[in-house]
């Protein structure tokens, strides 16, 4: 939808031509009109630049931190007011803002297989999706080993013993 905003004042006439898009109003244009001395008009026109559409982000890698948790890493090139927005397959997981390189993935289940992707977004628009990064989590760490085993030898060549400490785990 294209608007069109006259102001008058005397001698001159202002034009803005606005056009509306899913972020509100933008400024298409500044036009001028002046009366000249002889009676006729003269317009003027300054196209507004347009903010550009940001580029897909690039360098996106995943590292395994841990048997349960992703981290996803990228290098930043969104400019100004923008979002990046993390899905996993299709599935949105995380809302980030401009400046964040990074990512962690929680929770996650232990020897499953991730693939994450992300896209950058700001009021010119949405970039491309950016390559994907997958990634394998951990198996289950293994179970500790007892300590403080004791042991005695019975007098019938048996071995008697026990655990006073379970360990950690």
């Amino acid at each position: 939808m294209l608007l069109l905003l006259v102001l008058g004042l005397l001698g001159s006439t202002a034009f803005a031509l606005l056009r509306r898009n899913v972020a509100g109003l933008g400024l298409l244009a500044h036009i001028a009109a002046r009366e000249t001395a002889s009676g006729t008009a003269t317009l003027t026109a300054t196209p507004t630049p347009r903010p550009l559409v940001p580029t897909k982000p690039n360098g996106v890698r995943t590292t395994v931190i841990d048997w349960a948790d992703i981290q996803l890493s990228w290098i930043d090139a969104a400019a100004g007011r923008a979002r990046y927005a993390i899905y996993e397959g299709d599935r949105p997981v995380a809302t980030v803002e401009a400046g964040t390189m990074s990512y962690v993935a929680r929770n996650l289940d232990a020897a499953s297989f991730h693939c994450f992707r992300l896209y950058v977004y700001s009021a010119a628009g949405r970039s491309d999706w950016s390559d994907s990064a997958c990634a394998l989590t951990l198996g289950l760490p293994p179970p500790y080993a007892p300590s403080n085993l004791q042991a005695t030898a019975t007098n019938d060549g048996g071995i008697a013993g026990g655990v006073t400490d379970a360990g950690a785990g």
